[in-house]
């Protein structure tokens, strides 16, 4: 008797050993883990001996598959399936039918077999797994579109092949007189059984959650629980209805978005790298190689390889403008995986017990496929994605982490230039719990750290951003920032660039996007940067130029621009734009004060037919007897109550000569002239315009930057801007 504890526990220590490998050299980890079952089994080195679980074998292998489902049906992009639904769809019909049909057909013409069980080891080549699929996906990068075929096929074909494989079982083990009938309406009564139960099941994981009935700590556990009964539950039922119920049920949960949905991702990950590397090991443990030495089975696989998938994939793309290149790599990227693995095991041995002749003939021919496609073709997806040029060329996606508030700003601003952002709540999101795998996360260029001390676990931020395999990573690194306690400056990722240390600390500018006081949006700067466009009140953190954007490592020096927009963190406390009513540019040389100040008062009238404009002149002019309205900075502002306005209103005169009688106290020329009016009474709103306007005095490069221009709405445009 063989030890069964030493064989479980062997299977699975080598099985996580393989996976682990298989991600850092980058290559699919099924390639290791078939040798290395092989390799421990009675073989080679006969250290597994997976008779020895007997029917624990098939239970393993049933409950692994049903986590694995449950994950594909919580994890399906729906996005990504409306911008392909119509090659999906008939990849999930029509190619089906085709690989079916053809595999039989050759089946039973090089085997002489039984035209029902040539169906049967037909049945078991259909599907592609996720298993496989997804890492290769993850490793190559390829378009999107091609990603979200690839990765549909491979979530819900598993659901197809195994429906179809049983009902090919229900009709050879059927004795009744009407054998294919029978088998008919077990299969109708699988589909009722898997969409009612997992239905059921995923309405009630998903209230859960949603009314937080499960602690936190306890959510990870429950779900993984649910997805069990489910399966449990439905196979008691009828036996292999709970495929389709557990994908129905992760389907069911995502649909509904319960907010602790994040939470599931990771350890979904984990778990399932465990269970699909402890049951391959055993599963190809168990092989006996001397059935594959028979060239009818090299002749096989080039019938699947090189004839039915790509007629699956030339008919399913047909009129979906998809070129030859995108079609090639389709038609080559077809692995089969653990769920066909484990189902010709479980039929194959079943057939057997059962007397039927050719029954081993279903493993061979499914492990030869396993064999083959994962090995050749996984190994060779990157060299093929490079040579037919289907890879993502340039990748464009900003992963955002910080505070809410925060990176909604940022993501929007982004997304208004074109660019296209994740955004993840390091507060709420627990990044912890997000699977940095998902599609989303498909052609990440950058990962930005928003607001790294308001992270609810910062090292695991850290860790999550850097699995996300980006090719930049940069954090807000303030003085305040660095200094805060979360943060150990010589733990912090070299990779990880420090960016906008002149900046406001960014919890600072998370209160202020609150409050309204600040803003992050994007701005036009055309071919031309202008001098003063920039300041302390408007801070440039990113160029965009065609949906790409670059970061600006110092908003104060921002250098020359590396696009046509910016985004821009911009003050709101000044709200001169809010005041100012009308620009008038007076360029026909030095102008006298009063000239000016006449010509302002004239746009006032218009504006407000009972504003006695003369009297409002020489109120001004009385006024600057005594009290001098030029403040420095070319900026003069002459102002009064008057009853004739409604609320505070402002008319800027820019008079590039200069106004020719008037002395400023930094004896500059004063060529902004401001009239200010405010209503009778409103001393408080009228003193928060004159500091509105005086403020600009604060900013001369902005000042002169007014000062050339000679367009008024050019001129309304750029103190619009500063808000």
């Amino acid at each position: 008797m063989h030890d069964t504890v030493l064989t479980l526990s062997l299977s699975a220590a080598m099985g996580v050993v393989l996976v682990v490998a298989a991600k850092k050299f980058m290559i699919p980890a099924i390639v290791l883990l078939l040798g290395g079952g092989i390799l421990l089994g009675p073989e080679v080195l006969a250290l597994v001996h997976p008779e020895s679980l007997g029917n624990g074998l098939e239970t393993i292998a049933a409950l692994t598959i049903s986590v694995i489902l449950f994950e594909g049906g919580l994890t399906l992009d729906f996005e990504g399936y409306r911008k392909s639904s119509a090659v999906i769809r008939r990849m999930l019909t029509i190619g089906p039918l085709i690989t079916w049909f053809g595999v039989s057909a050759t089946v039973y013409f090089l085997y002489h077999t039984d035209p029902v069980m040539a169906l049967m080891v037909a049945s078991m080549v259909i599907v592609t797994g996720p298993t496989v699929v997804l890492p290769i996906l993850r490793r190559l990068k390829v378009k999107e579109r091609l990603h979200h075929v690839l990765y549909w096929e491979g979530v819900l074909i598993d659901v197809v092949g195994v429906f179809v494989a049983v009902l090919c079982y229900e009709w050879i083990t059927n004795r009744g007189e009407l054998p294919l009938m029978n088998a008919l309406g077990n299969f109708g009564m699988r589909m009722l059984i898997g969409f009612a139960m997992g239905t059921a099941t995923g309405l009630l994981i998903a209230l859960s959650l949603r009314r937080e009935w499960v602690e936190e700590e306890h959510v990870n556990i429950f779900v993984l629980a649910g997805a069990l009964f489910t399966f449990g539950v439905a196979h008691a039922i009828l036996p292999e209805s709970g495929i389709l119920a557990v994908v129905i049920s992760g389907l069911v949960v995502a649909l509904r978005k319960p907010p602790r949905l994040k939470q599931l991702k990771r350890f979904k990950l984990q778990l399932t790298e465990v269970g699909i590397g402890t049951i391959f090991v055993l599963l190809s443990a168990k092989l006996e190689l001397d059935r594959f030495n028979d060239v009818r089975l090299l002749l096989l696989l080039v019938v699947i390889v090189f004839v039915l998938r790509p007629l699956v994939v030339w008919i399913s793309t047909w009129g979906q403008k998809f070129d030859w290149r995108e079609k090639t790599f389709l038609s080559w990227i077809a692995p089969r995986g653990i769920v066909a693995a484990s189902m010709a095991s479980l039929f194959s041995l079943r057939l057997s017990e059962l007397g039927y002749k050719h029954a081993e003939l279903i493993e061979t021919v499914t492990y030869a496929a396993v064999i083959a496609t994962v090995t050749v073709q996984g190994l060779s997806a990157p060299w093929l994605a490079k040579l037919l040029g289907v890879q993502r060329k340039d990748r464009r996606t900003w992963v955002l982490l910080g505070d809410s508030p925060l990176i909604k700003a940022l993501g929007s601003a982004l997304r208004k230039g074109g660019v296209k952002t994740v955004e993840v709540d390091g507060v709420a999101g627990n990044t912890n719990f997000i699977d940095p795998d998902e599609p989303r996360f498909n052609d990440v260029h950058a990962v930005f750290f928003a607001d790294i001390t308001m992270l609810s676990n910062v090292w695991t931020a850290f860790n999550w951003g850097f699995h996300v395999n980006a090719t930049a990573y940069y954090r807000w690194a303030t003085f305040e920032n660095e200094k805060s306690k979360h943060i150990k400056l010589e733990n912090v990722p070299k990779q990880c660039e420090s960016v906008w240390a002149t900046t406001v600390t960014s919890a600072i500018v998370s209160a202020g996007i609150q409050a309204g006081h600040q803003s992050i949006e994007l701005v036009e700067i055309g071919s031309n940067l202008e001098r003063g466009r920039f300041g302390k009140e408007q801070l440039p953190l990113f160029w965009i130029n065609e949906g790409r954007a670059t970061i600006i490592h110092d908003p104060m020096n921002p250098g020359e621009p590396a696009g046509n927009m910016a985004i821009v963190l911009r003050q709101r406390e000044l709200g001169l734009s809010r005041i100012l009513s009308h620009v008038e540019v007076m360029d026909e040389g030095a102008v006298p004060f009063e000239v000016a100040v006449k010509r302002l008062a004239v746009s006032a009238h218009r504006q407000f037919p009972s504003l006695p404009q003369e009297e409002v002149v020489a109120g001004i002019f009385d006024r600057t007897q005594t009290m001098p309205v030029a403040v420095g900075g070319a900026v003069a502002i002459p102002h009064a109550y008057w009853d004739g306005v409604d609320r505070s209103v402002c008319y800027l005169g820019v008079v590039p000569d200069g106004v020719s009688d008037m002395a400023a106290p930094d004896e500059l020329p004063v060529k902004l002239v401001f009239l200010l009016l405010s209503p009778t009474g409103k001393a408080t709103e009228h003193l928060e315009s004159l500091a509105a306007i005086s403020h600009l005095t604060q900013e001369p490069e902005f000042i002169d930057l007014i000062c050339r221009q000679r367009v008024p709405a050019r001129i309304l445009s750029l103190i619009t801007e500063r808000g």
